[in-house]
This record gives C-alpha cells, sequence and structure tokens, in this order.
C-alpha cells in the first residue's frame, strides 16, 4: 500500500529534525530526494532518482536511526529501534 503525501512529510519532518540535531552540517534535502515506505512497524527512507547511497533510515514516531544495511542486520537493528536503544554504528 502506497503511502499518502502527509504521512511521508510527517516522516521527513521527523527525519530533519534529528539530521540537524545529530548532523547539523549535513545539506538541506527536501522530500523529493527520498523514498519512503514501511518495514513492519516503521517508516524507511533511502535516497531516492539516481542518488546512491549504502544508508537507510528508520523512522517512528519522533525517532530516527541511521545504518547500512551492507555492515548490519536490517531484523536486528529493527528490533533494538524497537525496543528504543540506540544501534551500534557500523
Amino acid at each position: 500500500m502506497a503511502l499518502n503525501k502527509e504521512i511521508k512529510e510527517k516522516v521527513f519532518k521527523v527525519f530533519r529534525a534529528w539530521e540537524e540535531k545529530n548532523y547539523p552540517d549535513a545539506s538541506e534535502t527536501s522530500l523529493s530526494d527520498w523514498n519512503i515506505g514501511r518495514y513492519k512497524e516503521v517508516f524507511t527512507m533511502v535516497p531516492s532518482g539516481g542518488k546512491r547511497g549504502n544508508y537507510m533510515y528508520f523512522v517512528k514516531d519522533d525517532r530516527c536511526v541511521g545504518f547500512s544495511p551492507a555492515f548490519a542486520d536490517i531484523d536486528s537493528i529493527y528490533q533494538v529501534f524497537l525496543h528504543d536503544e540506540e544501534p551500534e554504528k557500523s
């Protein structure tokens, strides 16, 4: 099921707040720069279009975590994220 624009905007707003807090030097991005989807109980964000990246973000409520699926098991990160712990950075 596709996410509507209102949900995507809310997810993006949480992501940007987290990014600005944790990475104040990060370049400005817009909603159109991201593909937003679902993975079980969380939203996922990956670069959109022709942009490549080896980083994925989980977003839920007012929390966000970024990780590289090449170096971390998605299900393990998901479980840690759900239990409100900060996953180890890879």
